[in-house]
């Protein structure tokens, strides 16, 4: 509201309660402007207290019609520290900071600003009224109501960035709770307590909850209660006889009362420790006079009643909203309703469901009926707020959830509720013992859970918990950083298994054989190719837990639920060094005959196992001082000597680059395509025939014992990589365009009908050089030559095959007797070219052309000369037989068949000479005669 307003009278709803026990309604209210000292609050939240419902039954002072209500939090506007917008908690007491009750420090009920019971303001008038009627207030707050006035000592301004649904329980509910055990009994230590959240923040080790209703156990537990007694249970005891069994006999040194019930003060009376017991009541009940035993009185006990928890508005409720805001206290589970203002009536009613924590009706769903509701109880049992290990039977519970016979969906739901779990918690005890369920539900429960976590971490990982903190004390601070490392070992586990597809933990150590008396683990029986995948896993998980030993650091170092955790972690390192270890042994086995590349992969798993051997060593040490471990056998670690660590570093020098291969190789002759004929005049590839009749090797001449036969060349196909046979299609296009290009084939002209020179040429059988040889141009001023040709030949091996063919040339003719005056002519590919020579794959101008058809022209007559004269010098036709070769007449096609000129095959059908012209130019003198 605006501060022109204040000083007007407004109208709002409220919820006016007009009899005893009778429903109350929604009306139309006036609400009168604040007076001195007084503000005017516009409420945004309120709950429902046990207070309110017995003030509705007309106690302790029948007070009718009356606007109830008295935990809110709400706006105001300003009175000197306030400003119109703070957001304050209203409160029924107040504090002044400055009377005798104040400075005491030994009660919060203030002398100036005392508690009102006479449902009035303190000057006596009600700010409230409906119709003219005057109204009554609830201790001075009304909170049932759009707006209130109240005098500005009774409130305490709140930071904005609280959850404001929870600064309502601050208010009275948890405040009372809260304040008996820290402000009042003052809880030390160790101690015993029959209460709940107040004496889990004060270190109480037993804390032992009351009720009839046992569905309250869950919210119970999840705020640290560790007993839990239910008097009907059994009738047969009254309720301090059954606390004293559940703590020995001694009874509790602290019991706190809630309820106000005179028979429940005098059991809580009893319950407690002779001598030392504490009974403190904060309830407000129906009867002022109730039945009490002198005796625990008598023998030294006390009995103490208490107003909003002991807890000063100005002094310690800023302090408690602090701890609210770090997240110290789980307030999310008070909110189990919520209501709007219209269905009040309602909220009467939720208070006595079994799911509704205390007297607390507010912002929130409840959840009722839910088909996993006992899986829901076990995980929250389980991973409580109690700074011990889970309990057993709550854990049992998750392991039968979670097992084969139950439904996947069953499986799915309890990772999904662990998750929610983890995600949601900013206390580290919470967070541990989450985690210590997962690591045992990994290792002893049944392996769907396993394999249904591994289907949830590829949707998002549980475990990535790197921004975890709770820094609400020193202690939680340490331990958060332990937590994480933890994390980050279970994370590591899960991608090991992922890897390995088998659990360590779970795999079952076999024999070598039947006489053996050690147990060996999987991982020495992997082949090379396994143990280089899985062996880098392994020690990667080793590394995540040795790093679990480097984190407990100050308060952590001695805590006992990390050291419980840690136990666990150290029964995998057992199994985990034992696999490493025994992979180890087979690498090592396998090392000297491993290639190059597999072999420095095993040196650095070889040394990277040296190295965390010494690490684990000292984790080891360092687990021997843990209480836990005491009973544990420490395996022995030892170091190889450094001479063997050398001995696999030269042979990484000296190892093979590529390991023997211990299958034959064959080839295999597949049938080429049949190439679609084009529509124009191309180039054409003939097919050879894979049936055609072999000459038979009887008929040839057997080479002498001295003359060392040549060794076959492979002519496997390869593949065009270089792009050298892809036809520019403008340069087709010219060319077919061109009717000049067959000028260069004089028309009629048929110069290889007359000769037998090359009858043999193409045979199957034929070897040596001639294979080789990949298409070059006969054109002089084509571009140089590469020294590594299109086809994968280097030049260097062209040379050697044209120096080996002239010496094998002149022994077998002299051996044959035969005269020889020629030589074989000089390899084309050494010719020096133009480097100005134009490109093939760009066609030259016209004029270009034609001087280029008169270049050929030339050069083809040249060469029919020398053809000429070598077939004149030899009629009869020579058998090369240490070449392997025959000439067939038969298999050199007409030029004009083929466009420009025809095709040659070898007997494979991969070197193919495009233009017979440029293959004879190629050809030695010898092979031409």
């Amino acid at each position: 509201m605006s501060k022109t307003s204040s000083s007007q009278v407004i109208t709002c709803k409220a919820a006016i309660c007009w009899r005893a026990e009778e429903s109350v309604t929604v009306e139309e209210i006036e609400i009168e402007p604040p007076q001195s000292f007084e503000i005017r609050v516009k409420m945004l939240y309120a709950s429902l207290c046990h207070t309110d419902i017995i003030c509705a039954k007309g106690f302790p002072i029948p007070l009718f019609p009356r606007v109830l209500g008295h935990e809110d939090v709400g706006m105001g506007e300003g009175v000197e520290d306030l400003e119109e917008g703070d957001l304050v908690i209203p409160t029924f007491i107040g504090e002044c900071q400055e009377c005798e009750n104040c400075k005491s420090g030994k009660t919060n009920l203030c002398l100036k600003y005392p508690l009102i019971l006479n449902g009035l303001m303190p000057d006596g008038t009600s700010r409230m009224s409906i119709n003219g009627q005057k109204l009554y207030h609830l201790m001075t707050c009304s909170t049932w109501s759009e707006y209130m006035v109240i005098n500005a000592n009774y409130v305490v301004k709140i930071n904005p960035s609280i959850d404001l649904p929870h600064a309502s329980f601050l208010s009275c509910g948890f405040s009372t709770g809260f304040g008996l055990a820290w402000r009042e009994a003052n809880v030390e230590e160790g101690s015993s307590v029959a209460a709940i959240e107040g004496a889990t923040k004060q270190g109480a080790s037993k804390i032992i909850g009351i009720d009839k209703n046992e569905k309250k156990i869950e919210k119970g537990e999840a705020f640290g209660m560790t007993d839990f007694i239910n008097p009907d249970g059994n009738s047969q005891k009254p309720i301090s006889e059954l606390i004293k069994d559940s703590t020995g006999g001694m009874g509790v040194d602290y019991c706190l009362e809630c309820t106000g019930v005179g028979p429940l003060i005098n059991e809580a009376l009893l319950a407690t420790k002779p001598g030392k017991g504490e009974t403190l009541v904060a309830g407000v009940g129906t009867e002022f006079t109730v039945p009490i035993n002198f005796l625990p009185l008598l023998f030294g006990g006390t009995l103490k009643g208490s107003i909003f928890g002991g807890l000063k508005i100005k002094s310690d409720l800023p302090i408690l909203l602090d701890k609210c805001k770090d997240k110290e206290f789980s307030l999310d589970e008070l909110l189990t309703h919520q209501v709007t203002l219209e269905d009040i009536n309602k909220a009467f009613e939720l208070l006595k469901q079994p799911d509704c924590v205390k007297d607390t009706t507010t912002v929130g769903l409840a959840k009722v009926n839910s088909e996993y509701k006992d899986l829901d109880i076990a995980i929250v049992k389980a991973t409580n707020h109690v700074e011990c290990p889970p309990k057993e039977r709550h854990v049992r519970k998750i392991f039968s959830a979670t097992s084969v016979i139950r439904p996947r969906a069953d499986v799915a739901y309890c990772i999904h509720a662990i998750s929610r779990r983890l995600a949601k918690t900013r206390n580290w005890i919470v967070a541990i013992k989450t985690l210590i369920v997962i690591h045992r539900t990994l290792r002893e429960g049944d392996p769907t859970f396993r394999e249904e976590l591994l289907n949830y971490s590829r949707r998002g990982n549980i475990l990535q918990i790197s921004n975890f903190k709770d820094d609400s004390s020193p202690l939680a601070w340490d331990c958060s950083a332990w937590v994480r490392t933890y994390a980050l070992f279970l994370e590591e586990r899960l991608e090991c298994f992922r890897t390995l597809k088998y659990d360590i933990e779970a795999e079952r150590l076999t024999k070598a054989s039947p006489a053996a008396t050690k147990v060996h683990s999987k991982t020495r029986l992997l082949n090379g190719e396994d143990l280089l995948d899985q062996l880098p896993a392994l020690q990667q998980l080793l590394y995540r837990l040795i790093g679990c030993q480097a984190r407990p650091e100050g308060g952590a170092y001695n805590n006992y639920l990390v050291q419980y955790a840690l136990a666990l972690v150290l029964k995998e390192s057992f199994k985990i060094y034992c696999a490493i270890n025994d992979g180890i042994i087979n690498l090592v086995d396998m090392f000297f005959e491993m290639t190059k590349h597999d072999a420095v992969k095993a040196l650095n798993i070889y040394k990277r196992a040296g190295q965390q051997a010494e690490n684990l060593a000292e984790f080891y040490e360092y687990c021997k001082g843990l209480e836990l471990a005491r009973n544990f056998q420490f395996p022995t670690l030892r170091q190889p000597p450094p001479t063997f660590l050398a001995t696999m570093e030269e042979y990484v020098k000296e190892a093979p680059q590529s390991g023997s291969v211990h299958k034959r190789l064959e080839y295999t002759d597949n049938e080429p395509e049949k190439p679609s004929e084009p529509s124009e005049p191309a180039e054409q590839v003939e097919k050879v025939d894979d049936e055609e009749t072999l000459i038979d090797m009887e008929e040839e001449t057997k080479p002498e014992e001295g003359v060392e036969e040549p060794p076959l060349i492979s002519t496997d196909a390869t593949g065009d990589l270089l792009g050298l046979n892809e036809i520019n299609p403008k340069a087709a296009e010219l060319e077919e365009s061109n009717a000049l290009a067959l000028a260069i084939v004089p028309p009629g002209v048929d110069p290889f009908s007359s000769s037998n020179a090359l009858s043999e040429l193409g045979k199957p059988n034929a070897t040596g050089w001639e294979l080789a040889l990949v298409t070059t141009p006969s054109n002089p001023t084509s571009q140089p030559a590469q020294s590594k040709m299109g086809g994968g030949f280097d030049r260097l091996l062209l040379d050697s095959l044209y120096e080996d063919d002239i010496a094998r040339r002149q022994i077998q003719l002299q051996n044959a007797g035969y005269g020889y005056g020629t030589s074989a002519l000089h390899n084309p590919f050494e010719q020096q070219e133009d480097p100005f020579a134009t490109s093939h794959g760009i066609a030259p101008p016209p004029n270009v052309q034609m001087v280029m058809m008169a270049q050929q022209q030339q050069q083809y007559q040249q060469q029919q000369m020398m053809m000429q004269q070598h077939q004149q010098q030899n009629q009869s036709m020579m058998y090369w037989t240490g070449a392997r070769w025959r000439c067939n007449p038969d298999r050199v096609q007409n030029p004009g068949n083929a466009g420009a000129g025809g095709v040659i095959h070898d007997h494979h059908g991969d070197n193919q000479y495009r233009d017979t012209r440029d293959c004879i130019s190629q050809l030695p003198d010898e092979l031409l005669e």
